[in-house]
Formats: C-alpha cells, sequence, structure tokens
C-alpha cells in the first residue's frame, strides 16, 4: 500500500512538473529561420490596449495588463504571454514609438485585426523597460523611422 502512495505522487509530482515547463514553454518567443536577436526582456509589465481583438485572451477597448516576453529582432519585436503572441510588428509598419518617460515604451499605431476584412485596430502597447533608449533605437530602426 506504501508503494502504490509513494508511486502515484511521484507520478503526480512528474506530471505538475512535466506541465510547468510546457506553460513556460508556450512563453518563449522562437526566432524564425535567418532571425538573430537583438534585445530580448522576460517578466516584463506590458499595458496592452486596442479597440479590437488581436490575440486570443486580449480584451478590446480595457487596458489589458500582463506579464510578457518581449523579443527585438532584426526583422520583427513580438510581445508574447503564456497565451502566445500578442502583438508581432514586422519591418516596415506604420507604428510609432517612443519613450515619455523613464523605464517607458510605448508603441502606437493600426495594426490588421484577426479574421478577413476586418478594420485595422488602433493598439497601444506600453512596456515598462529598464532601459528603454536601445529599444527605442532599435524599433525605430526596424520599423524605418529613422530621424
Amino acid at each position: 500500500m506504501r508503494w502504490t502512495i509513494l508511486i502515484a505522487v511521484v507520478v503526480v509530482v512528474w506530471l505538475l512538473g512535466f506541465g510547468l515547463l510546457q506553460l513556460r514553454r508556450l512563453a518563449q518567443v522562437t526566432l524564425r529561420k535567418g532571425e538573430r536577436a537583438l534585445m530580448q526582456a522576460r517578466g516584463i509589465t506590458a499595458r496592452i490596449n486596442c479597440n479590437q481583438p488581436l490575440s486570443p485572451g486580449l480584451r478590446t477597448n480595457v487596458e489589458n495588463q500582463r506579464q510578457v516576453v518581449a523579443l527585438l529582432t532584426d526583422q520583427r519585436l513580438a510581445v508574447a504571454t503564456w497565451r502566445g503572441v500578442l502583438v508581432d510588428i514586422a519591418a516596415g509598419d506604420t507604428m510609432r514609438v517612443t519613450a515619455p518617460g523613464p523605464k517607458r515604451l510605448v508603441i502606437e499605431g493600426e495594426r490588421q485585426a484577426r479574421g478577413k476584412g476586418g478594420r485595422p485596430a488602433q493598439l497601444r502597447v506600453e512596456l515598462l523597460v529598464d532601459k528603454p533608449e536601445p529599444w527605442v533605437a532599435g524599433i525605430e530602426r526596424l520599423l524605418g523611422n529613422e530621424t
């Protein structure tokens, strides 16, 4: 009887650990073929507001606050939670990026909403990063907004 309980406890702990590893893996933004990471930040706070659905779990016309992973590559900026990629900004998108205050990085503009034929969604993403200036320079270079 004791061995059965011990084996059951070991199996349950193993399954819980495996499940947590899977959730952690979902929070990773993977590099696409040919991309190289310029900057990455894990566990930062993001405030996301949009007027149309852009991804699962993102409520519209409400400030959504999430812990995110932000990845800036030479081809895109991706912001993801454990539920998947929330924002994927590619080179040439018409977005504005500013650093209005200490540790604040704001990206705003229009993005295509989910679904076919949807109107462009107004999007505002505020990331709380330690040093926003390198992020601003990298994102402006990506978007082609360098001055």
